[in-house]
């Protein structure tokens, strides 16, 4: 990682201090964390970092655009669909996308971001100015968790509908990790919705929600 890459030692003691009012745990993680040498900033032809993993054997995996993350940021929440409520984004890489859906999307609270390499986040604190996320209270960061922290985090705090929102360059590092948690997501939507249904009053929803709810029983008895 080049140097002129890197934030001066304050404004990585500032960040630590921001990291540290939202999750006290995961700021004494990266206190003392070494950093993932199979993890590299480079700088792109529009002028910001982008980062890149060594998969080994001289192939590598890039987290965003080599070209110019902000706007690969930009179309990327072009592309999803938002409801007003709770929301879920899986992966974060170094933010870039997140800050632009958060800009976008000033009403939807809380977010939950979810990234599964702590390493990765720590590197995004060192080269990316991220106090506007950290300043927002409704946002709450699932960082380097397993899947049954995540699912429980989320079973107790996603209460209504949601959307959720797959970053898929970041996702593509622990496919296993993120298939298991949209697979929660799923779950999660669906029997919200079929819950829905059985408390509609105009018949048709539950009709169509007790005949879903029917055929999953018969799958899972198969």
């Amino acid at each position: 990682m080049a140097a002129d890459m890197l934030m001066d030692d304050s404004y990585k003691s500032n960040m630590l201090k921001l990291l540290r009012s939202k999750n006290r745990n995961l700021a004494d993680l990266f206190k003392d964390m070494a950093p993932d040498s199979s993890l590299e900033s480079i700088r792109t032809d529009s002028g910001s970092l982008t980062v890149r993993r060594n998969m080994g054997g001289g192939i590598y995996r890039y987290i965003h655009s080599m070209v110019d993350p902000e706007r690969e940021a930009r179309i990327w929440t072009d592309c999803q669909f938002v409801q007003n409520g709770n929301t879920v984004i899986l992966g974060y890489g170094l933010g870039y996308h997140v800050l632009e859906f958060l800009k976008r999307y000033k009403n939807i609270k809380p977010v939950y971001l979810v990234e599964a390499d702590e390493s990765l986040f720590r590197l995004a604190l060192e080269v990316s100015d991220l106090s506007k996320v950290m300043d927002i209270v409704n946002v709450h960061f699932l960082i380097g968790q397993d899947v049954d922290s995540v699912k429980q985090t989320l079973s107790d705090s996603l209460d209504n509908l949601f959307t959720y929102h797959v970053f898929l360059p970041a996702t593509s590092l622990y496919p296993e990790f993120y298939s298991s948690v949209i697979r929660i997501l799923d779950d999660s939507l669906l029997k919200m919705r079929l819950t829905a249904g059985r408390n509609n009053d105009c018949g048709t929803d539950n009709l169509l929600a007790t005949g879903v709810e029917k055929l999953i029983d018969v799958i899972k008895d198969l």
